[in-house]
């Protein structure tokens, strides 16, 4: 109603329909579950909704339809907003949880180089659950999800593990591996002798492709299969041999040597005309000796002969000990020039 202010008093009156829309209610369902590779339908309903827009875009096959088909890599919260006639929006959300696909693996580990081995399996899967595992010995199987298992013997073993989960998507894996299980290596040693001071003797290994000998003194060369050993005194050598698949072994053996004899032919002399020294030699009680050359000596067989030579002349004793073993000095006797001195009378 409208009054006017002057005298006349006039009014008039006017009437106008309004429409005050009700609010929109968009709902969306269902709060879904699907497998990865797998394709779900997404209903939505919103009372009076006219158009709607999805995001992401991701997996969707529309974003400005009610019903998108949505075929997600991942799990993914997708959200809607619904317009009525009236221009009024409202917003829904709903999850497609994408479970992922299983995928089986294991790494097995080991020290190798004996039997029986036992071998430790771990389960490396992704999203499994259950496992049924094959190991390539007879039937032997286990469903643990960390396995071990003794080999008794060596060889190349197929190891094969099915991976199971528990969803609705029921999938499985299947994984195998190949193993080698080397067999330990089995070295030889020979050549243990008994030697006498300064000889060598060869000692001898095989079963390996390398070598290492110690001690190293008294050996011509520690990483060769057949050394010559000369050690000063009894030695118990020990060889590690490695094999082409990384495997060791340890041999020993001992060289012995018989204890040295302690010889000397005495000092040097200086004959002078007219003289005849006895030689005086040191010599252990048990064995033989003998001097050569015999030229100028009383005998070859004594002890303590006469040295008369005519020249200078280097001696040698040889001594053999009850072992066998042979032993060497020497001497210089050393003749002096004679001199002439005519008679002038």
């Amino acid at each position: 109603m409208a009054l006017d202010s002057n005298t006349c008093n006039g009014a008039d009156t006017a009437y106008v329909n309004i429409f005050i829309p009700g609010p929109l209610s968009a709902t969306v369902s269902p709060f879904d579950t699907i497998c990865q590779g797998d394709t779900t339908q997404i209903s939505i309903t919103a009372a009076g909704g006219q158009s709607y827009q999805w995001s992401p875009s991701t997996g969707l096959s529309s974003t400005v339809i009610a019903n998108p088909l949505a075929n997600p890599s991942s799990s993914t919260l997708y959200t809607v907003i619904a317009i009525d006639t009236n221009g009024c929006a409202d917003t829904a959300s709903v999850l497609v949880e994408v479970l992922p696909l299983i995928n089986a693996g294991f790494t097995p580990s080991f020290i190798p180089c004996s039997i029986p081995i036992q071998v430790d399996f771990q389960n490396t899967s992704n999203g499994g659950v259950n496992y049924i595992w094959d190991f390539d010995d007879g039937g032997a199987t286990s469903t643990q999800t960390d396995a071990q298992y003794t080999y008794n013997g060596d060889g190349t073993y197929t190891i094969t593990l099915i991976a199971i989960d528990s969803n609705s998507c029921n999938f499985a894996d299947t994984v195998s591996v190949d193993i080698f299980l080397p067999p330990p290596t089995q070295i030889t040693v020979s050549g243990g002798d008994t030697i006498c001071t300064g000889q060598t003797t060869q000692l001898n290994a095989s079963g390996g492709e390398s070598y290492l000998w110690s001690p190293a003194s008294g050996l011509d060369n520690p990483t060769s299969p057949n050394p010559n050993a000369g050690p000063g005194s009894t030695t118990n050598f020990q060889v590690i041999a490695i094999d082409s698949n990384g495997c060791a072994d340890t041999g020993y053996v001992q060289v012995d040597v018989y204890p040295p004899a302690a010889i000397e032919a005495g000092s040097d002399i200086l004959l002078d005309i007219g003289d005849e020294p006895v030689l005086n030699p040191t010599i252990p009680s048990n064995g033989i000796f003998y001097w050569t050359p015999s030229t100028g000596l009383s005998c070859t067989s004594c002890s303590n002969p006469v040295a008369n030579p005519e020249v200078t002349t280097m001696y040698y004793l040889y001594f053999t000990d009850l072992y066998g073993c042979t032993y060497v000095d020497s001497l210089i006797v050393m003749v002096t020039p004679s001199v002439f001195i005519p008679n002038a009378f």
